[in-house]
């Protein structure tokens, strides 16, 4: 499987956008309860659940059910 994960990490840094970084959908999960995102771009493929559970769970909940996802 082809990682962009930490490419993206250095362009977003470079670019001085603030972001946040967790291989775990349920890492995930529990991080949007502490602070809502701008922006959300999610893998499909996880370790742990499925990237399309991970939005549903996202859209069930009320403090990110609008927030911008990318595949």
């Amino acid at each position: 499987m082809i990682q962009i994960r930490q490419p993206c990490e250095r362009i977003f840094r470079s670019s001085g956008v603030q972001s946040t970084d967790r291989e775990l959908g349920n890492d995930a999960l529990k991080l949007v309860q502490e602070s809502v995102p701008d922006l959300i771009i999610q893998d499909i493929r996880l370790p742990d659940i499925d990237g399309y559970q991970v939005v549903s769970e996202l859209r069930k909940n009320m403090r990110t059910s609008h927030t911008p996802i990318i595949f």
